[in-house]
């Protein structure tokens, strides 16, 4: 089915806008991939499937839609953590260093900066970003186990 008019696909990225908020993720995919057979780089469209399939797991469709998203002008900070968060998730550690942390998700993107460093035995490179997070007044157990994980490989 081609979609007629902007009216048209408005409406259906409404309805799986709809769906996705409901946490009807196949029937949302359904209604973005109708918004993208019609308008391929439809901005919307790219980053909420890649925001569905990474609702679904499916870490590798998810940061190739969080691309698409962003190569077509949508360089949102959301879209940036959700594209490393899928990097991570799918075991691109390399890819994920190279994502720019923004402000918005700073500890959120850090701590993935930081996990990716430790699966690549960059002890150095984790150790900075250990220091900068509890220079950032941030702590938890996790980053104290990390902590001691990281003085055990140096």
């Amino acid at each position: 089915m081609e979609l007629q008019n902007k009216k048209e696909i408005n409406y259906y990225i409404s309805i799986a806008n709809m769906a996705l908020k409901e946490s009807n993720v196949d029937f949302a995919i359904e209604n973005y991939e109708m918004v993208l057979k019609d308008e391929p780089n439809n901005i919307i469209a790219l980053h909420n499937l890649g925001v569905c399939y990474l609702m679904k797991n499916e870490y590798s469709k998810a940061a190739d839609f969080f691309r698409k998203a962003i190569n077509n002008g949508f360089n949102s900070e959301e879209t940036n953590f959700y594209l490393m968060k899928a990097l991570f998730e799918s075991g691109k550690y390399e890819e994920c260093i190279k994502i720019k942390v923004n402000e918005m998700y700073f500890m959120e993107m850090n701590m993935l900066l930081l996990r990716s460093y430790l699966k690549l035995k960059e002890f150095s490179k984790a150790s900075e970003i250990l220091n900068l997070l509890k220079l950032n007044g941030f702590s938890n157990q996790e980053l104290n186990l990390i902590e001691q994980i990281i003085k055990i490989k140096k």
